[in-house]
């Protein structure tokens, strides 16, 4: 308050609300009241809503809480369906999940059955180059 040149009142609204619209008098109550009929500067602890915004500013908020709540509505019909985790995505989606999981499956057993580096392959090659009697004998079966 010194160190930077000003004063202040902490005031509760004479009616001790936020600040609710009174439809019948087209006026506003509690703190949103004071704002508009100039007797505050300043209100804490005001929710943001449409309605208020609408008649005072707000600043921007130092805390955003992400909370959500998770309801069960009960359907009035009976939902006793086991495949329900496919119903994010449509069959023709599904079919083609399945298909690129065989297709990647068949390249991988292919090129790993083929390749040098691969646990079969390393047999047929080691056989095909070994210098040896035995393996000779079977490169020529």
């Amino acid at each position: 308050q010194k160190d930077l040149n000003f004063t202040y009142n902490f005031v509760f609204p004479a009616d001790n609300k936020y600040g609710g619209f009174i439809s019948e008098t087209k006026k506003w109550n509690g703190m949103v009241g004071d704002l508009i009929d100039k007797k505050t500067d300043l209100a804490m602890a005001l929710s943001i809503n449409t309605l208020r915004s609408k008649y005072i500013d707000y600043t921007a908020s130092y805390y955003e809480d992400q909370a959500a709540f998770i309801v069960h509505i009960r359907s009035s019909k009976s939902s006793s369906n086991m495949f329900f985790f496919l119903a994010p995505f449509e069959i023709s989606v599904w079919l083609s999940i399945i298909g690129l999981i065989l297709v990647v499956a068949f390249f991988t057993t292919f090129f790993s059955k083929f390749s040098p580096f691969g646990a079969y392959g390393r047999k047929i090659h080691a056989m095909q180059n070994c210098p040896c009697t035995e393996c000779s004998e079977r490169r020529e079966l």
